[in-house]
Protein backbone atom coordinates (compact mmCIF):
# COMPACT_ATOMS: atom_id res chain seq x y z
CA UNK A 1 0.00 0.00 0.00
CA UNK A 2 1.41 2.92 -1.03
CA UNK A 3 1.83 6.27 0.86
CA UNK A 4 -0.77 8.42 -1.08
CA UNK A 5 -3.28 5.28 -0.16
CA UNK A 6 -2.68 5.66 3.34
CA UNK A 7 -3.23 9.32 3.48
CA UNK A 8 -6.14 9.35 1.20
CA UNK A 9 -7.80 6.30 4.03
CA UNK A 10 -6.86 8.18 6.93
CA UNK A 11 -8.01 11.55 5.68
CA UNK A 12 -11.82 10.14 5.37
CA UNK A 13 -11.37 8.60 8.83
CA UNK A 14 -10.28 12.19 10.39
CA UNK A 15 -13.41 13.67 8.05
CA UNK A 16 -15.97 11.06 9.77
CA UNK A 17 -13.91 11.90 13.28
CA UNK A 18 -14.68 15.94 12.21
CA UNK A 19 -18.30 14.88 11.71
CA UNK A 20 -18.30 13.25 15.43
CA UNK A 21 -17.17 17.01 16.23
CA UNK A 22 -19.87 18.77 14.80
CA UNK A 23 -22.56 16.77 16.14
CA UNK A 24 -21.18 16.89 20.08
CA UNK A 25 -21.25 21.08 19.18
CA UNK A 26 -24.68 20.52 18.07
CA UNK A 27 -25.64 18.83 20.78
CA UNK A 28 -24.00 20.91 23.18
CA UNK A 29 -25.96 24.20 21.89
CA UNK A 30 -28.93 22.48 21.74
CA UNK A 31 -28.60 21.19 25.28
CA UNK A 32 -27.88 24.60 26.71
CA UNK A 33 -30.63 26.09 24.64
CA UNK A 34 -33.04 23.78 26.37
CA UNK A 35 -31.70 23.97 29.48
CA UNK A 36 -32.11 27.83 29.68
CA UNK A 37 -35.21 28.04 27.99
CA UNK A 38 -36.83 25.55 30.88
CA UNK A 39 -35.09 27.11 33.78
CA UNK A 40 -36.94 30.73 32.45
CA UNK A 41 -40.19 29.49 30.58
CA UNK A 42 -40.97 26.73 32.58
CA UNK A 43 -39.04 26.89 35.50
CA UNK A 44 -37.50 23.28 35.16
CA UNK A 45 -33.60 23.54 34.00
CA UNK A 46 -32.16 20.26 31.89
CA UNK A 47 -31.69 17.84 34.95
CA UNK A 48 -27.52 17.39 34.74
CA UNK A 49 -26.95 19.87 32.03
CA UNK A 50 -23.25 21.00 32.94
CA UNK A 51 -22.14 17.55 33.59
CA UNK A 52 -23.20 16.38 30.38
CA UNK A 53 -21.86 19.48 28.34
CA UNK A 54 -17.94 18.28 30.09
CA UNK A 55 -18.66 14.74 29.12
CA UNK A 56 -19.09 15.94 25.47
CA UNK A 57 -16.55 18.39 25.27
CA UNK A 58 -13.96 15.78 24.75
CA UNK A 59 -16.32 14.58 21.97
CA UNK A 60 -15.71 18.47 20.57
CA UNK A 61 -11.62 18.73 21.48
CA UNK A 62 -9.37 15.58 20.34
CA UNK A 63 -11.57 14.34 17.33
CA UNK A 64 -10.65 17.95 15.74
CA UNK A 65 -6.90 17.36 16.86
CA UNK A 66 -5.97 15.80 13.68
CA UNK A 67 -8.00 17.31 11.52
CA UNK A 68 -6.17 20.43 12.17
CA UNK A 69 -2.67 19.14 12.08
CA UNK A 70 -3.72 17.10 8.48
CA UNK A 71 -5.05 20.90 7.31
CA UNK A 72 -2.00 22.40 8.81
CA UNK A 73 -4.06 24.59 10.93
CA UNK A 74 -2.08 24.24 14.27
CA UNK A 75 -0.64 26.94 15.90
CA UNK A 76 2.75 27.48 14.05
CA UNK A 77 5.07 30.19 15.95
CA UNK A 78 6.74 30.65 12.14
CA UNK A 79 9.16 34.23 13.40
CA UNK A 80 12.31 32.85 12.58
CA UNK A 81 11.57 29.60 10.90
CA UNK A 82 10.30 31.58 7.61
CA UNK A 83 13.60 33.28 7.59
CA UNK A 84 15.64 30.03 7.34
CA UNK A 85 16.90 28.57 4.10
CA UNK A 86 14.51 25.80 2.83
CA UNK A 87 16.54 23.05 4.07
CA UNK A 88 16.36 24.39 7.60
CA UNK A 89 13.04 25.04 7.05
CA UNK A 90 12.65 21.44 5.94
CA UNK A 91 14.84 20.29 9.62
CA UNK A 92 12.48 22.26 11.78
CA UNK A 93 9.88 20.43 10.49
CA UNK A 94 10.97 16.89 10.27
CA UNK A 95 12.14 17.41 14.38
CA UNK A 96 8.96 19.33 15.34
CA UNK A 97 6.64 16.38 13.67
CA UNK A 98 8.93 13.87 15.20
CA UNK A 99 8.78 15.37 18.59
CA UNK A 100 4.99 15.67 18.17
CA UNK A 101 5.13 11.90 17.60
CA UNK A 102 7.20 10.65 20.38
CA UNK A 103 5.17 12.84 22.70
CA UNK A 104 1.68 12.14 21.14
CA UNK A 105 2.92 7.70 21.19
CA UNK A 106 3.29 8.52 24.94
CA UNK A 107 0.21 9.86 25.51
CA UNK A 108 -1.60 7.44 22.64
CA UNK A 109 -0.44 4.57 25.07
CA UNK A 110 -1.87 5.93 28.18
CA UNK A 111 -4.49 7.67 27.33
CA UNK A 112 -5.61 3.87 26.13
CA UNK A 113 -5.05 2.75 29.31
CA UNK A 114 -7.27 5.58 30.92
CA UNK A 115 -9.87 4.99 29.08
CA UNK A 116 -10.03 0.97 29.57
CA UNK A 117 -9.61 1.72 33.15
CA UNK A 118 -12.44 4.16 33.17
CA UNK A 119 -14.52 1.05 31.27
CA UNK A 120 -12.84 -1.85 33.57
CA UNK A 121 -14.44 0.08 37.01
CA UNK A 122 -17.60 1.62 35.42
CA UNK A 123 -17.16 4.84 36.52
CA UNK A 124 -19.31 7.19 36.40
CA UNK A 125 -20.36 10.92 37.29
CA UNK A 126 -21.59 12.31 40.54
CA UNK A 127 -24.57 14.01 38.60
CA UNK A 128 -28.51 14.14 39.23
CA UNK A 129 -28.73 10.96 36.48
CA UNK A 130 -26.34 8.01 35.86
CA UNK A 131 -23.77 9.21 33.57
CA UNK A 132 -20.57 6.83 32.34
CA UNK A 133 -17.18 8.61 31.89
CA UNK A 134 -15.97 6.23 29.99
CA UNK A 135 -16.98 7.26 26.44
CA UNK A 136 -15.68 10.43 26.79
CA UNK A 137 -12.61 8.96 27.84
CA UNK A 138 -12.70 6.98 24.94
CA UNK A 139 -13.38 9.45 22.63
CA UNK A 140 -10.38 11.29 23.86
CA UNK A 141 -8.14 7.88 23.25
CA UNK A 142 -9.33 7.60 19.83
CA UNK A 143 -8.79 11.82 19.21
CA UNK A 144 -5.22 11.17 20.48
CA UNK A 145 -4.65 8.27 18.66
CA UNK A 146 -5.91 9.68 15.38
CA UNK A 147 -3.49 12.78 16.15
CA UNK A 148 -0.41 10.15 16.61
CA UNK A 149 -1.19 8.21 13.04
CA UNK A 150 -1.61 11.74 11.21
CA UNK A 151 1.98 13.15 12.88
CA UNK A 152 3.13 9.62 11.37
CA UNK A 153 1.94 10.41 8.13
CA UNK A 154 2.82 14.25 7.98
CA UNK A 155 5.92 13.03 8.86
CA UNK A 156 6.30 10.80 6.21
CA UNK A 157 5.03 12.92 3.26
CA UNK A 158 7.42 15.91 5.01
CA UNK A 159 10.58 13.48 4.37
CA UNK A 160 9.48 12.41 0.94
CA UNK A 161 8.75 15.74 -0.25
CA UNK A 162 12.35 16.56 1.09
CA UNK A 163 14.07 13.45 -0.37
CA UNK A 164 12.58 14.84 -3.80
CA UNK A 165 13.61 18.34 -3.62
CA UNK A 166 16.99 16.86 -2.82
CA UNK A 167 17.14 14.87 -6.01
CA UNK A 168 15.69 18.22 -7.95
CA UNK A 169 18.62 20.18 -6.57
CA UNK A 170 21.24 16.53 -6.88
CA UNK A 171 20.53 16.48 -11.00
CA UNK A 172 19.99 20.34 -11.59
CA UNK A 173 16.61 20.81 -11.78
Amino acid sequence: MSIDTIHHCAARGIKYLSFITWIALIAIIAMVVTDVSGRFLLGRPLPASLEIAQLLMPFVVFPALAHALAMGRHVRVSLVTMRLPPRMRLSCDIFAHALGLGFFLLLTYFSWRYSWNSYVIREFVEARIHLPWWPSKLIYAVGITALCAQFLISLVVILRRGTESEENVSSGI
